[in-house]
């Protein structure tokens, strides 16, 4: 730990010192110095060299490569001096506060006056790209976060949020998509069960945790309640609302959380090969289009229940990510050691109890994201034109249902709801009219309010004939419906 005399610290104002003034504050200097806390050897990690503290295995970083921090105080305020020498995290690693070389930190001082001086002269894009997270994240970690990403070589930086400029530009003019039922179509916790992801825990290096089901992924399901281009508008949300909210939960149960990454682990169970198709590689161009405004949020990412057609997508995959976020990737095929794997990283009272964990089920922490609703009864129908498909609801006393119908039927269907072969009330789904360019927005329609246990309730869905509506059959293969009954 670096102690510095207070007439150092403030011996320039922070506001008005120039670059060359620093550049000059730069040069070696004898400053006093207490013994270092960081070990003498330099650790093993990725290719990148920086911040490859992945699942909690930490890089220390060698007395000789540490700076003397009061060299550059000049134009770093104190607080953000302190930060950078002494962490406030458990990273201490290479890329990291409390592991930066004297080329970092010029780096850092560099890229800070660069989005410093652009902000004053009216573009304030890099200052709100790369402090996005600024109520949440202390500068000198969002300063590290963007200069790991490339190494800490300020040009290259430099062309990356140029890049990203043009991206958040898009988020700007969506507003950042606060209201996930206006922007998706359906609320968030309905969307859970077709596209699984959840965030629950925090793992030992500091990092949130968060599980995403891809195996379980329905696209028909997803494609009932909003279209695939719109998913975009989903990965908003998340990186700008979702991911800071559970980040600011953290901070209050858990001291040290002050980074803003994650850990992913991704289960691909039951996924089949037919799921890796040219609209799901579409998807996920335009998720990763968003996330460049994001870069080094993955921390790291274990894949479970890897299947052997697997090796072939993760190459196509691979193509259009980032090198250094493949780098952070880890795959599991048997996922007895994947779930040991994941507990090397995080806590087990921080585990799913779904991965081996003493923690929450997947499905309990769906549950606590819906408001108002106990539980929740969901039912992708696919149905040929003219078929019928039926979904059971069981409701004890005193519990009440509401039932809504996701879905993009140009054929309609009717709808039938029993109880002991008496029917309870029947609705007609109207054919849903393309739009502009024949495209077919999604519709929800609620079909009963007033329905109430104790009993055991039929739904049926009856689609219509493709004929009725002047459609050639042949253009009619199947209609998708999204049953969602809402508990209460």
């Amino acid at each position: 730990r670096v102690y510095m005399p207070a007439a150092i610290a403030d011996r320039v104002d922070p506001e008005t010192v120039s670059l060359a003034k620093v550049k000059t504050m730069l040069k070696p200097k004898k400053v006093l110095t207490a013994p270092s806390e960081a070990s003498d050897h330099e650790s093993v990690g990725g290719q990148s060299g920086y911040g490859d503290d992945n699942i909690s295995l930490s890089r220390s970083v060698s007395r000789k490569r540490r700076p003397n921090i009061s060299q550059i105080t000049g134009e770093l305020s104190k607080s953000l001096i302190q930060i950078l020498n002494v962490p406030e995290s458990r990273a201490g690693c290479a890329g990291y506060p409390g592991g930066l070389t004297e080329q970092d930190l010029k780096a850092i001082l560099d890229l800070r006056l660069l989005v410093k001086s652009r902000a004053s002269e009216g573009d304030k894009t890099f200052h709100e790209i790369v402090r996005a997270y600024m109520d949440l994240e202390p500068e000198p970690y969002a300063l590290c976060r963007f200069m790991r990403a490339r190494k800490f070589k300020l040009d290259k930086v430099l062309t990356m949020l140029q890049a990203a400029a043009t991206v958040w530009d898009e988020g700007r003019r969506l507003e950042f998509c606060p209201d996930f039922k206006e922007a998706i179509g359906a609320p968030l916790p309905v969307l859970r069960t077709q596209y699984p992801y959840i965030y629950s825990g925090v793992a030992k290096n500091g990092c949130l945790v968060s599980y995403f089901r891809a195996g379980s992924v329905s696209i028909e399901g997803v494609e009932c309640v909003t279209s695939l281009d719109q998913m975009g508008k989903m990965a908003w949300h998340q990186m700008m609302h979702e991911f800071p909210s559970h980040i600011a939960k953290a901070q209050k149960s858990h001291d040290g959380v002050v980074r803003a990454e994650a850990m992913v682990v991704v289960d691909l169970k039951g996924l089949d090969s037919s799921a890796l198709n040219g609209r799901t590689l579409e998807v996920m161009k335009k998720l990763i289009w968003v996330y460049s405004c994001f870069p080094e949020v993955l921390n790291s990412m274990i894949i479970l229940n890897t299947p052997v057609f697997f090796s072939y997508s993760w190459r196509i995959i691979r193509s259009f990510v980032d090198p250094r976020t493949a780098t952070k990737v880890t795959m599991f095929s048997d996922e007895a050691m994947g779930r040991e794997f994941i507990q090397k990283c995080v806590e087990k009272d921080q585990i799913l109890e779904d991965y081996g964990g003493s923690g929450p089920t997947f499905n309990e922490v769906v549950e606590e994201e819906m408001e108002g609703a106990n539980r929740l009864v969901v039912k992708v129908c696919s149905i040929s034109h003219g078929g019928e498909a039926e979904v059971s609801i069981e409701l004890g006393e005193g519990e009440k249902v509401d039932l809504e119908v996701y879905t993009r039927s140009v054929l309609g269907a009717d709808i039938h709801i029993r109880e002991g072969g008496v029917t309870r009330k029947d609705v007609e789904l109207l054919p849903i009219v393309p739009g502009q360019n024949d495209a077919v927005e999604p519709k929800c329609t609620n079909i009963a309010s007033d329905i109430e246990g104790p009993g055991t309730f039929t739904v049926g869905v009856h689609s219509k004939e493709a004929e009725g509506n002047g459609l050639n059959p042949h253009d009619c293969h199947q209609d998708h419906f999204l049953l969602v009954g809402n508990i209460k």
